[in-house]
């Protein structure tokens, strides 16, 4: 995490505030590393709601 400045730290754990606390499935914890957060986050150019929509519905799709 050292690579991220404080703005993208902060992103970082507000995104996993959001979503780990919805988590139960032990897969999918171990899937949601600090690295898969940190793809997201810049998949959406560090946006944080467009950030938790895209991993939302990734892992909706992992369920399937």
């Amino acid at each position: 995490m050292d690579d991220l400045n404080s703005f993208q730290q902060s992103l970082l754990q507000q995104l996993k505030d959001l979503v780990l606390p919805d988590i139960s499935c032990e897969e999918e914890k171990a899937w949601l590393t600090d690295a898969c957060f940190r793809r997201y986050l810049r998949a959406r150019d560090w946006h944080l709601q467009d950030s938790q929509k895209m991993l939302r519905a990734t892992l909706a799709w992992r369920r399937e």
